[in-house]
């Protein structure tokens, strides 16, 4: 037997005793982000494994296309990506994060959810604002029927809604 089977025997002995014989290495690397594809939810990735730099295709962004969370990392960010022979690459931590989509089709929830739903603010104020004049237009006719009396009555001029004064700009959401 040569030196080298006596060797590879050895060694195939040792893997087999410890339970790795069938174990398949997992890769844990950082890499900055080069281009990122939303259409196909992957990215371009430079890898850096002590001094080598290695590019990395197809890093999946999230599990399946449409299915779950979306997060869109910023180009030129940090990120680490596990991958194996078995294993299609993917991020699995962010430095920087240009977006975070939600594409499931189920009730989120944030917190507690007792709040309630999210509202389409634009909507909502247009409505309040709709309100405010139609009160203010109450409250004229309500002086000229006091004026006609003979008495005098002024109303205030009532504040209309801005949606800047309420509306959480970091939080948007749609369909």
């Amino acid at each position: 037997m040569s030196t080298a089977t006596a060797n590879r025997d050895i060694t195939d002995a040792i893997l087999k005793i410890t339970g790795l014989h069938k174990a398949v290495p997992v890769y844990y690397v950082n890499a900055t982000v080069e281009s990122v594809d939303i259409s196909s939810r992957t990215c371009i990735v430079t890898a850096v494994d002590g001094n080598v730099e290695f590019e990395i295709p197809g890093v999946m962004l999230m599990a399946v296309v449409d299915d779950g969370i979306l997060i869109e990392p910023v180009v030129g960010s940090t990120v680490k990506v596990i991958y194996s022979q078995n294993v299609e690459p993917f991020v699995c931590q962010y430095s920087e994060v240009a977006n975070i989509t939600l594409t499931a089709t189920t009730l989120i929830k944030l917190n507690d959810g007792s709040y309630g739903g999210l509202i389409r603010i634009a909507d909502l104020t247009a409505k309040n604002n709709n309100l405010v004049s139609q009160i203010q237009a109450e409250l004229t006719k309500i002086a000229t029927g006091i004026s006609s009396a003979g008495g005098t009555y002024t109303p205030g001029t009532l504040s209309t809604f801005n949606q800047s004064d309420y509306e959480n700009t970091n939080v948007k959401h749609g369909n």
